[in-house]
């Protein structure tokens, strides 16, 4: 798997090249230690998260239809964030 993921970067690193853009990958287990090192990159700056969209939750078609377009391997540069605060 491990093969695979550095694979997947190396495509990924070549096509945001092109596009003159400096681009890192972080790879990382899912728990509480690991996330707050992250966040506490994203606060002193030393990372960017790149966010493609910023959707409400309540905007639930265009949810649906990002979500298929990512599906669908169209999901182009940057992550899908749903916002809920405004939601209760």
């Amino acid at each position: 798997m491990v093969k695979v993921l550095d694979g997947a970067q190396a495509a990924v690193r070549w096509w945001i090249g092109r596009q003159n853009i400096k681009f890192d990958s972080v790879l990382m287990k899912a728990d509480g230690d690991e996330l707050e090192k992250i966040r506490g990159w994203v606060e002193e700056g030393k990372i960017k998260p790149v966010v493609g969209k910023v959707l409400s939750f309540d905007q639930l078609e265009l949810i649906k239809e990002e979500c298929e377009r990512i599906r669908q391997g169209r999901g182009g540069l940057g992550k899908l964030v749903i916002d809920i605060r405004d939601v209760c």
